[in-house]
């Protein structure tokens, strides 16, 4: 039986925008990596444990590269291209490493 309290997985997917849908693919390989990862709309926040910081992760289009979607810290610094997510895996483990609470 069909429930009509939620969504069908395929439902969801069609019904997410590209940006939210990049960061889902990227918080799901961020959680198959054992990391914290919370989505929120146009954003997600990873964490890796106690004493470290969480870091945001935002996508958006970006205008310098015809619009293209990438991944970015705050204020628009750029991390990678949002279809390359391992990149911004690197970039989120290493953003770890420089970030303490």
């Amino acid at each position: 039986m069909v429930s009509l309290d939620r969504p069908r997985e395929a439902d969801r997917e069609q019904s997410s925008s590209p940006p939210q849908a990049a960061l889902e693919a990227l918080a799901a390989l961020l959680r198959g990596q054992r990391y914290a990862v919370e989505v929120h709309d146009g954003n997600l926040v990873a964490a890796d444990g106690a004493g470290v910081r969480p870091v945001r992760v935002w996508c958006q289009s970006r205008d310098t590269d015809g619009g293209r979607l990438w991944f970015a810290w705050s204020g628009a610094v750029w991390i990678c291209e949002a279809d390359k997510p391992t990149d911004a895996i690197t970039a989120v483990k290493g953003a770890f490493g420089r970030v303490r609470a």
